[in-house]
């Protein structure tokens, strides 16, 4: 057909640990030909490449890898086989811990450099919540069955959650929950990083027991104190989803919340923790130099999963 128009387009997804490339085809038709006010409508999406997945470069906790990470977009761009100058249209997005970093805002706007010049640098929770529901398929499944769906995105730095009702996004939500809040050794098997949301949890936990919650002198002890955090973090995310107040010391762990009061009909759970709430887990938790697997474990347990 004449009208058809066809635009490469790419997504570039930066987030707390793993940064990816995808390169896709997008079909557009205006639909009503012959008026002066045409309607356009993507009439066709394919996937043509999906590039590696690669953790995400920091210089150190505060600064993301600009160099690096656009090494990692030019090579992804070569092994595809095309170049910035062949992409119409796509985005950059930016979530979780490394929305945070001082240099994000730079970083992203920079990438279009390499990416191509009709990219656009996007960042923010409620869409990070969006886009992981419709990629999980929690959009799709709430319009096929007319329920009201939730989609929880379990990531390294944040959990986004999403509601569909048939189909219709009507709610959004980011807490500060996610497998790499805690960072530990693969050879000791220790804690070696502790981020500021952990530590204010962690802080809860002290005042509570009047003990010392970390560091723990055995690694055993310092186990059970890690679980202790992960449980009460995840319980924050039951609170947030069922409309419940939010204790004053966890309250700086929602991002935002934009929930509506209501029942659902089911909840799906995505992102990378996710796929440890669904598939067997590794005796060795500590494989990925965090503490995503026993986040699993957390969910598992919670009123969200059950």
């Amino acid at each position: 057909m004449n009208n058809e128009i066809v635009l490469a387009s790419v997504g570039i997804d930066i987030g707390t640990t793993t940064t990816q490339v995808i390169l896709s085809r997008l079909t557009l038709v205006n639909v009503i030909p012959g008026s002066k006010l045409p309607r356009v409508a993507i009439t066709r999406k394919s996937v043509v490449y999906v590039g590696n997945v690669h953790f995400t470069p920091f210089v150190d906790r505060e600064h993301v890898d600009g160099k690096v990470l656009r090494q990692i977009i030019e090579s992804e761009y070569a092994t595809a086989g095309i170049q910035a100058k062949n992409i119409d249209t796509g985005a950059v997005i930016i979530t979780g811990e490394a929305a945070k970093k001082e240099n994000a805002a730079e970083i992203i706007h920079s990438l279009a450099e390499v990416a191509g010049d009709f990219v656009v640098a996007t960042a923010g929770p409620n869409l990070e919540s969006i886009i992981a529901g419709k990629g999980s398929g929690a959009e799709a499944l709430s319009k096929k069955l007319h329920a009201r769906i939730v989609n929880i995105d379990i990531g390294g730095g944040t959990s986004n959650i999403a509601i569909f009702e048939r189909g219709h996004c009507i709610g959004t939500a980011c807490v500060n929950v996610g497998g790499r809040l805690l960072e530990v050794d693969p050879l000791t098997h220790r804690l070696s990083y502790v981020s500021e949301p952990a530590q204010r949890v962690i802080r809860e936990l002290e005042q509570e027991t009047g003990t010392l919650v970390l560091p723990k002198q055995t690694a055993e002890e310092e186990l059970v104190a890690i679980k202790k955090c992960l449980d009460r973090m995840v319980r924050c995310v039951d609170q947030v989803l069922f409309g419940e107040e939010v204790p004053r010391a966890e309250r700086e762990l929602v991002i935002s919340n934009e929930l509506p009061i209501q029942s659902y009909d089911g909840i799906v759970f995505s992102g990378g923790v996710a796929r440890y709430i669904y598939q067997p887990k590794p005796q060795n938790w500590w494989i990925h130099g965090d503490v995503g697997p026993l986040l699993a474990d957390s969910f598992q347990q919670s009123r969200a999963y059950r």
